[in-house]
C-alpha cells in the first residue's frame, strides 16, 4: 500500500518541523511549503492525499488558496483539512463555506497517537467516499429516526458551540442532494415537524438519510469519536423512553 502524502501548507517553519515527524512516524510522506504560492506550484509536481492548510498565511490567504483550488478543473477534487486551533470557529466557519473538507486541529501536534489516529481515519474516509460509503456513521448503527431524536444533536456540545454559519454550512451539505432545505431540517432538528410538501411529513427515509450526512459532517470536523458521542447520545434517549 503506498504510503499517504500530505501537502502542509503553514508559515510556522517549527511547526512544519514537528508535523514533519509525526508524518514520519505516522507512515506519511510529507511536503511543506510556507505559503500558497508555492503549495500551488507544488501541486503541479505531486498529488497529496490530503492538504493540511492554514487560513492565515502570508500573501494569498488560505482562504484564498483554497477558492482557488476548487475552482481550478484539474485541482478542484483535493481533499482538504483546515489546519487551526479549534477555538478560531470563524476561520473553520469561513473555511467550510469555502469548500474544505476536514478540520484537524493543531493542538494534537502535541499528541502523536492522536495525530495519528486523526490523520489516518480522514484518509480512510476519503477512500469511503470514493466507494459510496463513510467510516464515521453506518446506516445500521443508526435508529429508525423519530421526532424525539433530532434536537439531541443540538445538545451536543460541540455542534451547540458552533457558529451559526458553520451550522448552516453543515445543514447545507447534509441536503446537498436530498429533496429536503436547510431550513426544514433545522426546523427538524428542533422538534417542530415541518412538511415537506403542503400536508405531508418528512419521509422517515429522507430524515435518517439526512442524518447519516449530517453526522458525517460532524465527523469530517471533529472525528469519529465525536460521531459515536451522538450515536451514544442517540441511544440512551431512546432507551430511557422504553
Amino acid at each position: 500500500m503506498t504510503s499517504p502524502r500530505l501537502l502542509l501548507v503553514d508559515d510556522d517553519p517549527d511547526l512544519g518541523i514537528v508535523v514533519r515527524i509525526l508524518a514520519r512516524k505516522s507512515g506519511h510522506l510529507l511536503t511543506h511549503c510556507l505559503d500558497a504560492r508555492s503549495a500551488w506550484s507544488s501541486l503541479d509536481a505531486e498529488r497529496p492525499d490530503l492538504i493540511l492548510l492554514d487560513v492565515n498565511l502570508p500573501g494569498t490567504s488560505g482562504l484564498e488558496f483554497l477558492a482557488r483550488l476548487r475552482a481550478s478543473p484539474s485541482h478542484s477534487t483535493h481533499a482538504v483539512a483546515l489546519f487551526v486551533q479549534p477555538a478560531l470557529t470563524q476561520d473553520i466557519a469561513a473555511g467550510w463555506e469555502a469548500g474544505a473538507d476536514y478540520h484537524v486541529s493543531k493542538d494534537l501536534v502535541t499528541r502523536p497517537d492522536a495525530w495519528k489516529e486523526r490523520l489516518e481515519e480522514i484518509v480512510a474516509h476519503r477512500h469511503g467516499r470514493d466507494c459510496g460509503s463513510s467510516i464515521f456513521i453506518k446506516e445500521a448503527e443508526l435508529p429508525e429516526a423519530g421526532w424525539e431524536a433530532p434536537h439531541l444533536l443540538l445538545r451536543l456540545p460541540l455542534l451547540n458551540a458552533l457558529p451559526t454559519e458553520l451550522l448552516q454550512s453543515i445543514l447545507t451539505r447534509a441536503v446537498a442532494t436530498g429533496p429536503l432545505t436547510p431550513k426544514l431540517l433545522l426546523a427538524w432538528m428542533n422538534g417542530r415537524p415541518t412538511p415537506s410538501t403542503p400536508g405531508a411529513p418528512l419521509a422517515s427515509g429522507q430524515v435518517k438519510e439526512c442524518m447519516l450526512r449530517l453526522i458525517d459532517q460532524v465527523g469530517c470536523l471533529f472525528g469519529a469519536a465525536a460521531c459515536a458521542m451522538i450515536l451514544k447520545d442517540i441511544h440512551n434517549r431512546r432507551g430511557g423512553e422504553r
